[in-house]
């Protein structure tokens, strides 16, 4: 039984803030170390508290308490309850969801709370017979709720929770060892129940350790090795090792294997991190592991482990060009079940990569261990090595010494020139390392550390670790691999935070060569890349004194790297650029004195007086005082403006020598000029951010003039992009200077028939129209930012969009039309953040910040000294909106239900007004994602069964996130809301209305337009999934950039910022997710489909597309839409709507319910011929394959007790209020279940036209629990001599799984006996053994030493004996095995056929035959032998 700790909580508290489980944080972008509060003075409740409020104070709007938070998460539960108790699975995994979107909001959950439903969901995770997705879903719900991902603080200690390991044991036998004649190789259980025992094994009482190894070791045999190793590793507490490491150690250096190393280098690397402090802070003095020799390893241990560490680099020793360790091969030709278990848990490292340089993740799981053993092994331990007494060790480190002999026999292989298999395994060595180092070092400077003073990292240690990695990472970083490069640098990142000193003058050296040498791209590439990751020790005067002078030789030797013709050499030049800018101000320091009194205790002078620029690394450069140094550095601001200038106008040169634009998406050249661009974008968004007044004015009339005397349809797009640049930061002047000349380029454009050529699809650019394309380009950029800014030309703005939709008529045109409505609309009517600078708006705009902003240059903030800046629409820009909605929206709309009305007679001209009017709609709504909250809609069609209930369906989790309009009476509200029915209700009607005109590819782009305005309708509300997880990415990668180790609270404001912003998303994105569905809703499901199944392929694929995205939006729109889809497969439709609803079944699959139509749908296609149809139908029923194992059926409705389950519920209950259960609803919830139970035969289908598909759906549907129909067994009998190979493996593999399971019902005890594949032999008899070697001389005697019973087979001894042999006795003529008696119709089938005189001999014939493919084999075949053996059985 779990046993739980109760530690007192402080519910009453209100405090409205935010918490979530450091699993769940990490999954979804945030950082466990963004807010916690380390201080030994607070308790874990009071952290999470003040955690809570930096979230909380980010947000502009009112959020809810922490008591209403609890009240929702009652709720989730309580229903999470109910599907429990009625089994009713599938309902519950659909509430997992509901639970998982409560954690990101990251509110927080009492411990007690949280211990109960790991409790519930681990024994979840356990019950026999429920389909592998499920149990999957389950085991991430308890990993999100245990939160146990390295680096982070945990959720909850051993003593706040116990978990029995045996049920989870009995579990997985049944998946390391399954019955052959019902193998599924595909089958992933296992890693399943191994990854919850990784996940759980902290929680198993370590008093049963004992007993874990008594069960585990008797199975280990040369054959077991390979799956029980993992077992004892994920289960084995980490506790009281002393136990059991000497165990592992010897098995260890028994045996040759990589996953025998894998394993246990990464449990030594965890034990040695857990245990630096002696004992673990939950275990006490005996649990932990004490120190010995080496850290917490004896001399010999720490030799084995040293060696299989040099074994995993992949080294060539002597002569041998391959790896020297020959584990890897020794593997492969071992037991190929036990293969099957794969790496659990993150195969490279504890830790996620911290550094932004990495690429990728190699799969080299052995080298992050190693490097964490090494390195929390450190301490002075030894002899200091001086050149007095060689015989010391480095540093007095043992573990450090070691290192030092790794790295110097592995130094050559880190060359550039001696490349190879080895050459990323070294450098990602290198990384893991640095990262472990600098995270040990953190953690010995927090107040919490528990590691005694004797056993920290010293001085000495820190530069002699630095000093051994310092050369090879050099070497390194040029490496040919861009992974391997990035490793090194990312290392060498770290050092420079380390000992700066060292690193430093090193790094600048190769800096200044490789920046001045243009004809080498590589080494050009890869300094600017490192230059990139060592960032802040080069602007922060705190970090490395002698970086900033050196600042802007190296920005003006960078811009000759913005380079067109090389895009890798220009995206790594803006990456430096972006890395270094994004912690400056861009201003001439020489124009003013300095405040600053160098003598003064100044608090930002953290430096002492005098001080060497190279910080101790050998120079004969004098040294510098604190004055001299800084006023190098303000002399060199001077230059700025010189270098934003050339900055500027060498990207316009890159911008006059760009491609056409053109292609279907107007987009300039290939995927590489797209990318170019882009880190264009990004940069000048970080410059034009940082720049000082004068230079912003400087960069402004440049880009002015630019404009104003240049229309290049080469840029487009990317001049646009430029302005909006400006515009972000001051939207003001921007506007001021751009929009009075914008406009009348626009209106006198217009005039002179700019944009009058009608089109409907993509084309190239009219030359004509450059000037009208260059201009609204420009007018995007500027609006795009500024909200109560455009309330200043109001009047001029809402004119320019009324001639703008009326008179575009060119697609590029409207388009462009459309995306400055949306640009205009977003603008005025959403919630967004302002100002990313690197400093607070009060320390930019301070006079003293101005004089001496240089050293302020590196600043780093905490979260809670972050103060954001967020654009509210105010109650004039919400006016200013719904004033567009009746100027320019409900004109176009008006006008596009008058042409619905004539579409029998459409011509050009009224296609051409019918698509440019809708897309002003469209754009109106793209824009207006957040104005209004939806109110609760009347749901037409629920898509019930009778067996479901309407209060079990999952509801969206509503929370505040600030959407502009949420009052429903309010009459703004009103009218927006019916303006946007209307819109909805014209989609619709379009849609219906341009179907009937079959056969007019004329109107193939306006029923496009229709799909993609459907799209909006129904899919533009809140925030998509896409963006959202696009928004995550960006903050993780601006997170990662400036942090070091996991636990790093600093970062840079923009981070801050970033993650506001992807904290407010996800409360808006909590409103797109389980959406009702209304009427006009399913109306528009309705017309995507038809629009799915259409003749011409382009509008199917887009329709399509649409469709999947809106199904995984709205509750039960996918069950809405099948019966459609099914129909449509029927005889007499045409092949082309049958191709589309293929391709509708292909995107969603199926529901439960239509399983049988589903799978009948599929083999009714016969009576079409076409190929292409035929060949859908084969790619779709082998896929709907993986979906139908056996548990399917059974997993919808459950037969069998589950006692572990009933308890932990029990347990639940107590956390909550009195009505935390609706019991009316318990009810009716558990009267559904015997419902669901009596249909489960309805599954099977009796009647199949393609023989090989229909075998193979026949053989998914067999069920362990059921007895298979005789005319199935039949059917498969007639197959299993069948002439076409396919068709007899199939029947033959069905006939194998029929008896079998045959078998197993007759010999099962109990169902739960029969699913966990505990049956048992009526002739087995279990022998108890006292004297094992007496028992093992007994097999030299005669057979009756056993009195009369045989041993078939002995699967234990190898290391130890198990106490019981299973035998056998001797089947008697008087009496035999009786199967169970509903079988017998099936096996009086069988019977029958094979008794025929005729089929032994047709099976030969057909076994005899060769082989047409290529590699056939001659020899007999494994599953012929187990058909044979299955009949003879």
């Amino acid at each position: 039984m779990a046993q739980f700790h109760s530690i007192p909580e402080f519910t009453d508290l209100t405090v409205t803030s935010l918490q979530t489980p450091d699993a769940s944080m990490e999954a979804n972008g945030f950082s466990v170390t963004d807010t916690p509060i380390e201080s030994v003075s607070l308790s874990d409740y009071e952290k999470q508290l003040a955690s809570l409020q930096t979230y909380l104070g980010s947000v502009p709007y009112a959020t809810e308490s922490v008591d209403e938070m609890h009240q929702k998460l009652e709720e989730i539960v309580g229903k999470i309850y109910i599907a429990a108790k009625a089994q009713n699975w599938l309902v519950l995994s659909t509430w997992d969801g509901m639970l998982q979107c409560w954690l990101l909001m990251r509110y927080p959950m009492p411990k007690l709370t949280r211990a109960k439903l790991v409790r519930l969901y681990y024994e979840l995770s356990m019950i026999p017979g429920v389909e592998p997705r499920i149990i999957r879903s389950w085991t991430d719900m308890l990993s999100r709720l245990l939160a146990n991902k390295p680096g982070s603080k945990r959720k909850l200690e051993s003593t706040d929770l116990e978990l029995p390991w045996k049920p989870l044991w009995r579990a997985l036998q049944k998946e390391l060892w399954p019955k052959k004649r019902i193998q599924d190789n595909t089958r992933n259980v296992v890693n399943i129940l191994l990854y919850v025992a990784e996940q759980c094994k902290r929680y198993f009482p370590a008093r049963e350790i004992p007993e874990m190894l008594e069960t585990f070791l008797p199975l280990l045999t040369k054959d077991t090795v390979l799956s029980i190793v993992p077992v004892m590793t994920s289960f084995l507490p980490p506790t009281h090792t002393h136990i059991y490491i000497p165990a592992l150690f010897k098995i260890w250096e028994a045996f040759n294997s990589s996953v025998i190393d894998d394993r246990l280098l990464e449990l030594v690397g965890f034990l040695s991190e857990e245990y630096i402090s002696g004992t673990s802070r939950d275990v006490g003095e005996k649990g932990g592991l004490q120190w010995k020799d080496v850290g917490i390893w004896t001399h010999a241990e720490w030799q084995v482990l040293i060696g299989k560490g040099l074994n995993s680099m992949n080294i060539p020793v002597g002569a041998t060009q391959g790896a020297s360790t020959t584990a890897g091969h020794a593997d492969t030709l071992s037991n190929k079940d036990s293969l099957r278990i794969k790496k659990t848990i993150n195969r490279f490292s504890a830790y996620e990569s911290e550094s932004p340089q990495l690429i990728t993740k190699p799969s080299y799981p052995m080298i992050g261990a190693f490097a964490k053993v090494l390195v929390y092994s450190m301490a002075v331990d030894g002899d200091i090595r001086s050149d007095e007494n060689q015989k010391g060790y480095v540093a007095g480190s043992k573990a450090l010494d070691s290192l030092d002999r790794v790295i110097t026999s592995t130094e050559s292989f880190f060359h550039p020139s001696n490349t190879g298999q080895w050459t990323s395994t070294l450098t990602a060595f290198l990384n893991r390392l640095t990262a472990e180092f600098i995270k040990r070092v953190k953690e010995e400077q927090q107040e919490s550390c528990k590691t005694p003073m004797t056993r920290r990292l010293t001085p000495q240690i820190r530069k002699n670790f630095v000093a051994i990695l310092r050369t090879p990472a050099l070497l390194a970083m040029f490496s040919k691999g861009p992974a391997s490069a990035g490793y090194a640098q990312s290392s060498l990142r770290v050092m420079a935070i380390l000992e700066p000193g060292m690193v430093m003058p090193e790094l600048l050296e190769r800096a200044y060569g490789g920046l001045e040498i243009v004809n080498e791209t590589h080494r050009t590439t890869a300094v600017l890349n490192m230059l990139a990751g060592v960032a802040l020790p080069l602007v922060s005067e705190s970090t490395w004194s002698g970086g900033q002078r050196h600042l802007i030789p190296l920005l003006e030797l960078s811009i000759p790297g913005i380079d067109l013709n090389d895009p890798s050499k220009t995206m790594c030049t803006t990456m430096f650029i972006v890395s270094v800018v994004q912690h400056i101000k861009l201003g001439d320091l020489t124009k003013s004195s300095s405040g600053i009194s160098y003598f003064s205790d100044d608090t930002n002078a953290i430096m002492d007086n005098v001080f060497d620029v190279r910080q101790g690394a050998d120079t004969d450069m004098p040294a510098l005082s604190k004055e001299e140094a800084r006023s190098l550095v303000r002399d060199s601001t001077a230059s700025f403006a010189d270098w934003v200038t050339s900055l500027v106008r060498r990207i316009l040169a890159l911008y006059e020598n760009l491609p056409e634009e053109g292609g279907r998406r107007n987009i300039t050249g290939g995927k590489q000029e797209e990318g170019v661009l882009k880190s264009i974008k990004a940069m000048m968004d970080v410059v034009c951010l940082h720049l000082s007044d004068e230079l912003f004015d400087l960069v402004l009339n440049l880009l002015y003039d630019y404009a104003t005397t240049n229309a290049k349809s080469n840029a487009v797009t990317a001049f646009g992009q430029l302005v909006a640049c400006m515009a972000r930061v001051r939207p003001d002047k921007t506007m001021l200077k751009f929009l009075p000349h914008c406009i009348s380029q626009i209106e006198e454009e217009i005039k002179h028939g700019a944009s009058s050529v009608r089109t409907t699809s993509s084309h190239a650019a009219i030359p004509s129209d450059t000037t009208l394309h260059w201009n609204l380009s420009i007018l995007r950029g500027c609006l795009g930012f500024g909200g109560t800014v455009l309330l200043k030309y109001k009047r001029q703005i809402l004119s320019l969009l009324m001639l703008l939709v009326d008179k575009t008529k060119s697609e590029r045109g409207y388009t462009s039309t459309g995306r400055l409505i949306t640009r205009t609309l977003h603008t005025l009517a959403e919630t967004y953040p302002t100002n990313s600078r690197f400093v607070n708006s009060d320390v930019w705009d301070d006079p003293a910040f101005n004089k001496d902003h240089n050293i302020y240059w590196g600043r780093l903030y905490n979260p809670e000294d972050v103060v954001i800046e967020w654009h509210v629409p105010n109650n004039d820009e919400v006016a200013f909106v719904l004033e567009i909605l009746d100027h320019v929206f409900l004109p176009a709309i008006e006008k596009v239900e008058a042409l619905l009305n004539t579409t029998f007679k459409w011509d050009n001209v009224d296609r051409n007004d019918f698509c440019r009017y809708l897309y002003a709609c469209r754009a109106t709504w793209g824009g207006l994602s957040t104005f209004f909250k939806e109110q609760p809609k009347e749901v037409v069609n629920p898509c019930f069964n009778d067996v479901e209930l309407a209060e079990m369906i999952v509801v969206a989790l509503d929370m505040n996130a600030g959407f502009t309009l949420t009052d429903a009476s309010d009459l703004r509200y009103q009218k927006a809301a019916a303006y946007r029915l209307r819109y909805g209700d014209v989609c619709q009607r379009a849609a219906f209305a341009l179907r009937q005109k079959i056969g007019s590819e004329d109107h193939i782009d306006a029923v496009i337009g229709v799909t993609r305005a459907i799209d909006t309708f129904m899919l533009g509300y809140g925030l998509n999934r896409s963006d959202f997880d696009s928004l995550q990415k960006n903050y993780d990668q601006a997170r990662d950039a400036n942090r070091f180790w996991v636990k790093q609270r600093e970062n840079s404001r923009l981070v801050f910022l970033k993650r506001a912003q992807v904290y407010h998303s996800g409360r808006v994105y909590m409103h797109s997710l389980y959406r009702r569905r209304s009427a006009l809703d399913d109306r528009l499901l309705g017309e995507l489909v038809e629009l799915s199944l259409s003749p011409y392929t382009r509008v199917r694929r887009q329709a399509q597309n649409v469709l999947q995205n809106v199904c995984g939006y709205y509750v039960r729109s996918t069950r809405l839409i099948l019966p459609s889809v099914f129909d449509a497969l029927g005889k007499g439709s045409d092949p082309d709507r049958m191709k589309g609803a293929l391709y509708v079944l292909w995107n969603k699959g199926t529901d439960l319910g239509f399983h049988h139509r589903y799978l009948l749908s599929l083999l009714d296609c016969q009576h079409e011929e076409k190929p292409s149809i035929q060949k859908l139908v084969n790619t779709l029923s082998g896929d709907c394959l993986a979906h139908m194992p056996e548990e399917v059926v059974h997993t919808d409705a459950y037969l069998l007790a589950t006692p572990g389950v009933e308890a932990a519920l029990e347990d639940l209950i107590a956390e909550f209020s009195s009505t935390f259960v609706n019991q009316q609803l318990l009810k009716a919830a558990v009267d559904k279940s015997s419902m669901r139970i009596s249909r489960r035969g309805e599954i099977y289908i009796n009647t199949w036209r393609y023989v090989q598909m229909a075998a193979q759906f026949l053989l998914g549907l067999l069920r362990r629990d059921t007895v298979a129909p005789p005319e199935v067994v039949k059917f498969f009998m007639e197959q299993s001599v069948s002439p076409q190979p396919t068709i007899r493996y199939i029947a033959q593999k069905a006939i194998v799984k029929v008896l079998a399971f045959i078998k197993f019902r007759s010999y099962s005890m109990s169902k739960e006996a029969l699913w966990l594949d505990e049956w048992r032999n009526p002739l087995v008899q279990d022998i108890e053994i006292t004297n094992f070697e007496n028992f093992m001389l007994g097999f030299d005697e005669s057979l009756d030493f056993t009195g009369g019973l045989y041993v078939d087979k002995i699967r234990t001894g190898f290391l130890a004996w198990t106490s019981i042999i299973k035998a056998y006795r001797a089947v008697e003529d008087s009496s035999g095995i009786q199967f169970e008696s509903e079988s017998q119709s099936c096996l009086t089938v069988i019977r029958d056929v094979v008794s025929n005189a005729d089929y032994y001999s047709k099976l030969l014939a057909l076994w005899s035959q060769e082989s047409g493919k290529s590699g056939g084999t001659i020899e007999l075949r494994k599953e012929n032998i187990l058909f044979i053996k299955s009949l003879g059985k």
